[in-house]
């Protein structure tokens, strides 16, 4: 989550287009943002199904489905109603286009794309929050796959898989189901969070929840780390290459079916999987104990992810005008953001029980 943080601040000094942004373009923030986009969700969507195999061990599908509406959807509407408008406010006000207070504002400060059958109306309307109803969607989605893989069939088909993906590079087969995705729907879903995506993060969570049946998935994470390493910095390498031919933007933004098309999503897939492998590596390495900042941290994930980008806007809607250095504004504005953030979360969240159903937190005083 803290590599998301810096992603956002980031975001101020890129090229791609965010709410707000300084006059100044930095190649470095352009490419920081590139490579964190590259893996992040998809590692977030893994982490998420491994703890829902910890989840559904002790939960009814009912009792599950409630406990991830009260977590995600409360917090998105929540969101939808006070979080998101914020940040319309300050991008409107930094392109003249509002004048006058948010509370004058408030009715314009909502999304008019109309809703459609596609999950990226969810981005429209929420924002960064997005990832909220996907992760209930995907919840929902894996009900009946989690009952399968508990009766005898299902478990026999995870030991298969685990003896046949423990042994030296057969891990790489994971790859292609991703890559199909890509390949098969970029060229009529590109958008961000359209299907594409939609699909793509999908098969991660299942992956995380799979990774977490059996042991011998968890050690063969253990062990690929450096292969992961190395693949995963090839596959930088190559994607470097894509932008300096001039590729790279019109396989994102406009695929077209060609073999440089194949060859790209296929190089996308492959570095997305293998950082994932590389950070999952390093957090079962040395992130495998528990204390109490440790817990105090996974108590405030949620709300921080909630919260954060909202809260670098309005300070990055005046940091962007200071007549310092990028490097030192982009300091001062995450230190800043970061600081706000944990005291709304610490003062503010955890202390009120209708603030903490509001951000998907359970009603009971922290230790």
């Amino acid at each position: 989550m803290i590599m998301l943080f810096f992603f956002h601040n980031a975001h101020l000094f890129d090229v791609i287009y965010w709410h707000i942004k300084n006059s100044q373009k930095s190649f470095w923030a352009t490419a920081f943002v590139v490579f964190v986009h590259l893996w992040s969700m998809p590692l977030l969507f893994l982490l998420a199904g491994a703890s829902t195999w910890f989840a559904r061990c002790y939960k009814t599908g009912t009792e599950y489905i409630w406990e991830r509406f009260k977590r995600l959807v409360i917090p998105f509407i929540f969101g939808i109603l006070i979080i998101v408008p914020p940040q319309i406010y300050v991008e409107g006000l930094s392109k003249s286009l509002l004048k006058g207070s948010a509370f004058y504002n408030y009715p314009h400060l909502f999304a008019k794309d109309p809703i459609t059958f596609d999950p990226i109306t969810f981005s429209n309307y929420g924002h960064h929050l997005w990832f909220l109803p996907f992760l209930f969607i995907f919840s929902c989605l894996d009900i009946p796959l989690s009952l399968f893989l508990k009766k005898k069939s299902g478990l026999r088909f995870i030991s298969r898989s685990a003896a046949f993906l423990e042994k030296r590079y057969n891990f790489l087969w994971s790859i292609i189901p991703v890559s199909l995705i890509q390949i098969l729907l970029r060229t009529k879903y590109p958008a961000y969070c359209s299907w594409t995506d939609f699909w793509f993060w999908f098969v991660f969570f299942i992956y995380g929840y799979l990774i977490m049946a059996d042991q011998r998935l968890v050690r063969t994470i253990l062990k690929l780390g450096l292969f992961a390493f190395i693949t995963g910095i090839g596959c930088i390498a190559t994607i470097g290459y894509f932008y300096g031919a001039g590729f790279l933007k019109s396989q994102l933004v406009q695929p077209k079916l060609s073999a440089v098309y194949i060859i790209f999503m296929s190089v996308y897939a492959l570095a997305a999987w293998s950082w994932v492998v590389v950070f999952l590596n390093l957090g079962m390495r040395f992130l495998n104990f528990k204390n109490q900042f440790l817990l105090y941290a996974q108590q405030a994930v949620l709300p921080f992810y909630i919260l954060h980008p909202t809260v670098i806007l309005l300070i990055g809607f005046y940091g962007v005008r200071w007549n310092l250095p990028m490097a030192a504004k982009f300091i001062l504005i995450s230190g800043s953001s970061f600081v706000v953030t944990m005291a709304i979360y610490e003062f503010l969240i955890r202390r009120f029980d209708f603030l903490r159903i509001c951000l998907g937190l359970r009603i009971f005083r922290d230790a």
